[in-house]
């Protein structure tokens, strides 16, 4: 008996001599913390719904029709193990703010997707995102819909951190083709819907591991022609506008084919690889019903500026120098 009193005695003394890695961080084994996170889309300026094709699915759609949906997962530092379930929630448009308890002294991994799904509700809309490691289109590829926008991003919660602030960008660019020659065209045709046929377009994206996914998907996709406010004159018309999944070195070919009502009016045929780069927009514009060779291709956005490209009288893209 007197033995076991000296081996707790010197357990405890041991206990009090050597510091828990928890301890050495200030925090006591069970101890919480609260954090709280702020998951941004970049800051656009108000507009009404539809007003011009270059802007985001933020300004063009129309909110009383959509909701602004947040889904965040929180992990172990190594992307591994999940913290808990995964946060829904959604907004008419606004940030995200959440706060959420961890355990003290660790740090976390965070991932934040934001998509826009019918208003009143959280289900899929667009996209499968039921594993963020493969985040694909849901069922096909659609065009001329601004809804189709989203957002993602991640971060690293450092222990002791109690505020985070997530800004959130584009997996995918947004390709668009705008032709200038509409009102000229002869017969009284009038463009109103499109067909739009591609292949080998990258299928999702990764967002665990901040990447395309390798498998690939095709397009063959026809719209209406959306009427945008700043086209009234018809002096430009958006004929093709798609957000696509794409990084710094995907490329599409494709073809466009106008129609008006069931009547096809022209085929345009893009086949050279034409660039779809995250969180920027790229545009084809010219008089593309009436004289293919007379197009220029620009890359754009608020940051870097614009690369343009023209096309020669064979049909071929190049920058312009």
């Amino acid at each position: 008996m007197k033995m076991n009193k000296l081996w707790i005695v010197a357990a405890a003394m041991a206990m009090v001599g050597c510091a828990t890695p928890q301890e050495e961080l200030g925090v006591q084994l069970g101890e919480t913390q609260t954090i709280t996170l702020n998951i941004n889309i970049p800051t656009v300026e108000t507009r009404a719904a539809n007003d011009d094709s270059a802007l985001s699915g933020k300004q063009n759609i129309d909110w009383a029709k959509y909701d602004l949906r947040y889904q965040i997962e929180v992990y172990d530092a190594d992307g591994k193990k999940m913290a808990f379930n995964r946060i829904v929630d959604k907004t008419n448009g606004e940030n995200y703010t959440k706060e959420i308890t961890l355990t003290a002294g660790r740090d976390y991994k965070i991932y934040a997707w934001a998509d826009f799904v019918t208003e009143g509700t959280l289900a899929d809309l667009h996209y499968d995102t039921h594993d963020f490691a493969a985040i694909t289109y849901k069922d096909v590829v659609k065009i001329n819909d601004e809804s189709r926008d989203a957002y993602c991003g991640t971060a690293t919660i450092l222990s002791k951190q109690t505020a985070i602030t997530l800004t959130l960008t584009r997996p995918m660019g947004k390709l668009r083709v705008v032709t200038t020659d509409a009102k000229n065209l002869s017969f009284g045709q009038e463009p109103d819907n499109v067909v739009f046929t591609c292949t080998s377009l990258p299928a999702g994206y990764n967002l665990k591991a901040e990447e395309l996914l390798t498998t690939k998907t095709s397009a063959d996709a026809a719209a209406p022609i959306v009427a945008y406010g700043n086209e009234t004159s018809k002096a430009n018309l958006t004929l093709l506008s798609a957000y696509l999944f794409g990084d710094a070195s995907t490329t599409v070919k494709f073809s466009l084919t106008a129609k008006d009502g069931e009547e096809d009016i022209y085929t345009m045929e893009v086949n050279t690889d034409i660039p779809v780069v995250p969180n920027k927009l790229t545009t084809l514009k010219g008089a593309t019903l009436t004289n293919t060779a007379d197009i220029t291709c620009t890359v754009s956005d608020t940051i870097t500026g614009e690369i343009e490209y023209e096309q020669d009288s064979s049909g071929n893209w190049a920058e312009k120098q």
